[in-house]
């Protein structure tokens, strides 16, 4: 594109015809003088293509990371280190103190015994039949799988209060927790609610319930593949993650055991990261407190942004300054015919304008373009493989869009009105 620029210029010189006399002198003196342009133009939309390039693929990493999590932006969840540990009152207490908490919740999660996890099982007609028993699964059962419907879901995995784990974890709640814990629609929670109030298992994966009752299964040294049955709800539409809670009650009624996993805080506003450090200080090497970030722009993308202006103002400076040079004559003769002196500070705004707004324009179209391509080729990429993880999300920028294509143009052109001097000059005739 950079090699296009001249050719550029020239077709975006045929509109000249519909502006200004200012700006048609302009956009003309640049197209016979595409050569010298030409290289400022592409500064500029060199720095804006690497900038928002930049911004659309760390904003959809961060939005993917974010679909991936249990926990909303600001929330905050304090877990015991240590198999022995615990977050008692003192530590919660450290922590409203020290963050805008809004509500805590504690998070259980279900045992059978000393290195004994539970988990559910699906019903046997919904098992995924491939790579039960390997963890490569060879490329024609890959086809297979991507074609059945019952391995959608199959061996995706998801960050449960800062950890990574597998899909459909089992945790124990209290039922005004189940908002904030799992995230489902607003008009879901109260049937959630109550199905946790009647003792039944909640789950958001249909493929785990039949005749409304779900299994759970024994994973640990004592097992031998042993299971319960529990009556389950479950939810029309899908929390932030997949899944399952039951109360301490119906834990207990099935037989099984609890142990603390942590606790769960909603916020008023976004933890700063000073609050965070102070909360960790505080708390020392017994509870590891874990902040869930958004997907706002961190410190690089900032320095980037500015980088990119302070090239495009610098370019168009310099371009606009060489063209005021080479249009002496022209302003002369403009003096000559009686012109108004602000003709003079016209041309330079309109210049610079040219210089970065083409550039800024141009920039943002590729940027943003090869940034979409990208993550767009890559996305088919991972649809056609199996286990498919989670597509990433196209997020792009809109602000920093703006601020590229509006903003800083409009900064460069009344830099470059403010240091020109408006009056014409006046040649001595002999």
């Amino acid at each position: 594109m950079i090699i296009c620029t001249p050719a550029v210029v020239g077709v975006v010189a045929t509109a000249s015809r519909w502006l200004p006399v200012t700006a048609r002198i302009v956009l003309r003196d640049t197209a016979r003088n595409r050569t010298s342009a030409a290289p400022a133009i592409s500064a500029v939309m060199a720095a804006v293509i690497g900038t928002l390039a930049i911004g659309v693929i760390t904003g959809s990493e961060k939005a993917y990371e974010q679909t991936l999590s249990s926990m909303a932006p600001g929330d905050v969840f304090l877990s015991p280190i240590g198999s022995d540990g615990v977050v008692d009152e003192t530590a919660v207490a450290t922590m409203q103190s020290m963050l805008p908490v809004n509500k805590e919740y504690e998070v259980d999660e279900p045992t059978c015994g000393p290195a004994c996890f539970v988990y559910p099982k699906q019903t046997p007609e919904q098992v995924c039949p491939y790579g039960q028993n390997s963890s490569i699964v060879p490329e024609h059962e890959q086809r297979a799988a991507l074609a059945d419907p019952r391995c959608v879901n199959t061996r995706r995995h998801a960050t449960y209060f800062g950890l990574r784990s597998g899909g459909n974890q089992v945790y124990v709640v209290q039922p005004d927790a189940v908002q904030a814990v799992w995230g489902i629609p607003a008009g879901d929670v109260p049937a959630a609610s109550a199905a946790l109030r009647a003792g039944k298992v909640v789950a958001d994966d249909p493929t785990l319930v039949a005749d409304g009752r779900i299994r759970l299964g024994f994973a640990g040294p004592d097992s031998h593949e042993k299971e319960v049955a529990a009556a389950a709800f479950t939810t029309p539409n899908p929390g932030r993650v997949p899944f399952v809670l039951m109360t301490q009650q119906t834990a207990t009624s099935l037989g099984l055991q609890t142990k603390q996993l942590g606790v769960l805080a909603t916020t008023t506003r976004m933890p700063t990261d000073e609050e965070a450090d102070r909360l960790r200080a505080a708390l020392g090497q017994t509870i590891q407190p874990y902040v869930q970030k958004n997907s706002a722009p961190n410190t690089t993308m900032t320095l980037l942004a500015i980088a990119a202006g302070v090239i495009t103002i610098g370019a168009s400076a310099i371009a606009t300054g060489l063209a005021a040079t080479d249009r002496r004559t022209d302003v002369n003769t403009l003096a000559a015919v009686g012109a108004s002196p602000g003709v003079r500070r016209k041309l330079a705004l309109s210049q610079s304008g040219l210089i970065a707004g083409l550039g800024s324009v141009l920039g943002a179209i590729l940027g943003v373009g090869a940034a979409v391509a990208v993550l767009s080729a890559y996305n088919q990429g991972l649809a056609s493989t199996w286990p498919t993880p989670e597509p990433y999300p196209i997020v792009v920028p809109w602000v920093n869009v703006i601020i590229a294509v509006l903003a800083v143009p409009v900064i460069a052109m009344l830099g470059a009105g403010l240091f020109t001097r408006s009056r014409l000059p006046i040649e001595r005739r002999l």
